[in-house]
């Protein structure tokens, strides 16, 4: 049997990217929640999502032409 192992981009990494766009876009945060809810393949590219709602700001990393 034949096993095909594939490199993925760990979680914290996306973490730090997301977070670092926030902080340039919004400035400084307290705290910050995350929900991890899919896989990404070094070499595609991530697209960071956000918007402000009252005092939250809301982000979300999505793989650029993916229509998940």
């Amino acid at each position: 049997m034949f096993l095909e192992l594939t490199l993925v981009l760990h979680g914290l990494c996306f973490l730090g990217i997301a977070g670092k766009h926030v902080l340039k876009t919004f400035g400084e945060y307290s705290d910050i929640k995350v929900r991890f809810a899919g896989t990404v393949i070094p070499g595609q590219t991530l697209v960071t999502e956000m918007w402000k709602e009252g005092d939250k700001v809301i982000f979300g990393k999505l793989i650029d032409g993916c229509e998940d």
